[in-house]
């Protein structure tokens, strides 16, 4: 899988009114190390 992504904006951390936060902007590779974001954990598993 090829990534092209400068930049990921995350929001969250959950759904409805537990989201809508910013949780992460910046390069995919830092947002893996960001606890609580769902989307760094899904990315973790494909940029190995």
């Amino acid at each position: 899988m090829y990534f092209l992504l400068a930049e990921v904006i995350d929001l969250g951390p959950d759904g409805g009114k537990d989201g809508g936060y910013l949780v992460f902007q910046g390069r995919p590779e830092e947002l893996v190390k960001v606890e609580g974001s769902w989307t760094g954990r899904y990315l973790g598993k494909k940029l190995r």
